[in-house]
């Protein structure tokens, strides 16, 4: 009998310890908005949220209707809370409605259809802050 609750304690302490060294990871948080550009929403492209303190940047793709939910790794993650660094493209090559590759099969990006400043997130010059709690929201107007 001894043993045996000997063997429950090692058993409990050893799944306790396993527990407490679980790290639940980033706060995370939904984020979704648009991108438009002279007043017209972008019917393609790509939205990048990158967090000041590095790591994988959070990614969406623009739909038809102008809208992006970013997500990190997976469907429905969000975004790390905290500051962000902003990065849009929108390049020819995008565009679902034309062939984008060469005969060799190579793919082409052709040129980006909005000011090329805002490729990069040095470049841009948009900055957000993500927040815990509600679903956040943020809606680009992207200018010359």
């Amino acid at each position: 009998m001894i043993h045996f609750n000997r063997f429950c304690f090692i058993l409990t302490a050893g799944s306790l310890h396993m527990l407490a060294g679980c790290d639940s990871g980033p706060l995370m948080q939904p984020v979704a908005g648009t991108v438009s550009y002279h007043g017209e929403r972008l019917k393609f492209g790509n939205v990048m949220f990158q967090h000041a303190s590095g790591g994988q940047p959070s990614t969406a793709a623009i739909q038809p209707d102008g809208s992006f939910v970013l997500t990190t790794h997976g469907a429905g993650e969000g975004v790390r809370v905290g500051p962000h660094r902003v990065r849009i493209t929108c390049f020819e090559g995008n565009n679902p409605d034309r062939p984008n590759t060469l005969g060799s099969g190579e793919k082409v990006m052709g040129k980006s259809l909005i000011p090329s400043r805002y490729n990069s997130f040095g470049g841009s010059g948009l900055k957000v802050i993500v927040e815990a709690g509600e679903d956040q929201r943020f809606d680009f107007e992207l200018t010359d």
